[in-house]
Parts: C-alpha cells; sequence; structure tokens
C-alpha cells in the first residue's frame, strides 16, 4: 500500500492535510471539501471548538501544559480551520480583543513569585506565549488586519541585533525572567516566533531580494567568515517590515549565540 493511501484511511484532519500537503489537491475539489467537512463536524474537533468559546480560559501556569486552550487553538490552526467557520471566527474576535497596548496579545498567565510575577491570575503576555496566538491568528487566515501586524512589529523589534529572542514578557510583569541566563536566547521563544513570522512573511509585498554580504579575513588565505546578522539583514525585506521572509530566518541562523545545531548547519 502506498504511504499515501494509508493516510488517506486516518482520521478526518489526516485525510485533509494529506489531501492539501501531500497530494497538492485544489482546496475547491470536491475531495478536499468533503473531507474539510469531515473535519470540521468530528466529535473531537467540536468539543476543541466548544472549549476554546470561553477563550482566554483558566491561567496558563506552564507553558508545557499541552491541555491548556492556547496550545488547542494553535493545534487547530495547524489542522487548518477557517476564519469563516462560525466557531472559529468567534474565537478569533476573542483572542484579538485582548490585545496589550504594546501590541502583542495577552492571555490569562498566572507567574510566580520567584519568576518575577504576582503569583495571581492577570492578563499579560511573555514571548513564550505570544508568539503561539500570532502563529495561530496568521494561521487562520488574519493577515490583512492592521492589529495581527502591530503585534508582528513590536515582536520582532524584540530580536536582538547579535541574533535571536531573549527570555522577555510585557514591562508590567517587571523583573520577569524565565530559566537560564539572562544574556541567552530561549530556544523555545525563537522557534515560536519563527514561525509566528513567517507565517506572516507571505502577506507581504516583497521589495528586494539580495545577495548576502559576506566579509573574509586579511589572513589564512582570505578565508570566509560567517556573516553576522546585520550583514544579512538585506537578503529579503519589505518596505515597512524588514522581519519579513527569510531575514528571520537568517537573523537566527548566522547568531552566534544560537544553539550548536543551528550554527554548524550549512547553508
Amino acid at each position: 500500500m502506498e504511504v499515501n493511501d494509508w493516510l488517506l484511511e486516518g482520521e478526518p484532519w489526516v485525510v485533509y492535510r494529506t489531501l492539501m500537503d501531500l497530494i497538492r489537491q485544489p482546496a475547491e475539489s470536491p475531495e478536499v471539501e468533503t473531507a474539510y467537512q469531515a473535519l470540521t463536524s468530528h466529535p473531537q474537533i467540536q468539543n476543541l471548538l466548544d472549549e476554546l468559546q470561553v477563550w482566554p480560559g483558566d491561567a496558563l501556569k506552564n507553558h508545557k501544559k499541552a491541555g491548556h486552550l492556547l496550545h488547542k487553538l494553535v493545534f487547530l490552526s495547524d489542522l487548518g480551520l477557517k476564519p469563516d467557520h462560525p466557531q472559529v471566527s468567534a474565537i478569533v474576535e476573542k483572542v484579538k480583543a485582548n490585545q496589550s497596548p504594546e501590541g502583542p496579545f495577552q492571555i490569562v498567565v498566572n507567574l510566580p513569585t520567584h519568576f518575577g510575577g504576582s503569583g495571581k491570575d492577570e492578563m499579560s503576555w511573555m514571548l513564550c506565549d505570544a508568539g503561539s496566538t500570532l502563529y495561530a491568528l496568521a494561521n487562520f487566515g488574519e493577515t490583512e488586519d492592521p492589529r495581527i501586524f502591530h503585534a508582528a512589529d513590536y515582536l520582532a523589534s524584540l530580536c536582538r541585533e547579535d541574533g535571536g529572542w531573549p527570555c522577555a514578557a510585557t514591562a508590567e510583569l517587571g523583573k520577569f525572567k524565565g530559566p537560564g541566563r539572562r544574556d541567552d536566547p530561549c530556544p523555545y521563544t525563537n522557534l515560536l516566533m519563527v514561525k509566528a513570522l513567517l507565517s506572516l512573511a507571505p502577506a507581504i509585498p516583497m521589495k528586494s531580494i539580495k545577495a548576502p554580504k559576506r566579509s573574509s579575513t586579511s589572513g589564512g588565505g582570505g578565508a570566509r567568515q560567517s556573516p553576522s546578522s546585520l550583514q544579512w539583514a538585506p537578503v529579503l525585506k519589505s518596505s515597512k517590515r524588514p522581519w519579513s521572509g527569510m531575514t528571520l530566518y537568517t537573523c537566527w541562523m548566522s547568531s552566534p549565540k544560537s544553539p550548536k545545531l543551528a550554527r554548524n548547519r550549512k547553508s
């Protein structure tokens, strides 16, 4: 049995994503439309949609808690549920209704005092959740709402010049700091931010594509050096958002503080 045939015997979400991502069926084809209807009407998907109607729900105390509504929101967006679905539309509006003055969208968090929080439930954001809400909204097709790009621009601005995002949060959380050293980038945050911003990048008209600059040393036969994030910045950019497209990828991959696996990966 072919792999695709086997996948097409799976659950509705497996069938739908197989048709869309592997077989590349047009979204308007009868097979895809049937699979989408089966997906959205499945009891397990309906349960998730019903749960998310109470967004933002319980306070987030641990980002590793898979059952939190934040992760269920991201999961449904990855499945490909469309914003014209009545329940999805209602959820999206509730997410967007909680936008901070800085731009990122807020959820209810309860940050322990030993991490610099109050130990109480409060509407707030940290980079380790703000990237997920932004990613979900982009997946749901909210790419024409200026509020989405207000959040994206602010979060992108937190990327350091030497590459990568630190452990950061709204100023209202004061001295918040997650695990690890303060000067180190946060691997989880970087994963979320690259996903989120690259999900938005296709909606931004590109102004230029330029080859990255590379510098050479004066000795050692003119050996090539790895480009800094600043040298890579013009690789792909829009007129207003230099973080779009491959800028995010190269900024992270060329960072001297990025993980060893990323540093050693060849372009």
